[in-house]
């Protein structure tokens, strides 16, 4: 059967619809979802029913694909460490962009949250010196490194994200540094 149709995604959301003219139907699936296979086995579902087709089950198809090879991480340097206690880091960093940022402690270990978009929320791996891995919680979007920057008294007061393959967004549309504009009580 013939179809028209189109997907798209920014920053934590997934969209995809496919129309059939000579059927006269079509279906839309709007994500907060950075997973492809979510979002078309909804799709597919609703296509199948919609003409009436044998059903798949399509976690079942999707769960069969072998995986994506995660892209390649930058060389780690050994033998550093941060040049503060993890408690410095911690705070609540603005974009003009995507808002506030927040970064906390959990556990131990520090945790960053986007406010705005909470997929995108990573648990923090010291990489050397004051670099940090980016383990995101959801584990379609590939590991980044996030570097902390200290001001002329020793204190974090901005970050820069290395964030490779992120849909089309390498976050290279914020602004250089993200500024911190406030402490969190620990």
């Amino acid at each position: 059967m013939k179809s028209v149709g189109h997907s798209g995604g920014v920053d934590g959301m997934r969209c995809r619809m496919e129309i059939f003219p000579e059927q006269g139907c079509g279906a839309v699936v709007l994500t907060n979802s950075e997973n492809s296979r979510a979002y078309s086995s909804i799709l597919y579902t609703a296509i199948d029913m919609l003409l009436g087709v044998e059903p798949v089950d399509w976690i079942v198809a999707w769960e069969k694909l072998p995986a994506k090879n995660p892209p390649a991480e930058p060389e780690m340097i050994p033998g550093t460490q941060p040049a503060l206690p993890l408690e410095s880091y911690i705070g609540v960093f603005r974009d003009i962009a995507y808002g506030d940022i927040t970064v906390r402690l959990e556990k131990g270990s520090l945790v960053l949250c986007f406010t705005h978009t909470p997929a995108f929320t990573a648990d923090l791996e010291h990489w050397h010196d004051n670099t940090f891995r980016l383990i995101w919680r959801d584990r379609y979007i590939p590991r980044g490194l996030i570097t902390f920057s200290l001001d002329s008294v020793g204190k974090v007061d901005t970050f820069h994200l290395d964030q490779p393959r992120l849909l089309d967004v390498d976050f290279t549309e914020l602004e250089e540094r993200i500024r911190k504009v406030a402490e969190i009580d620990h």
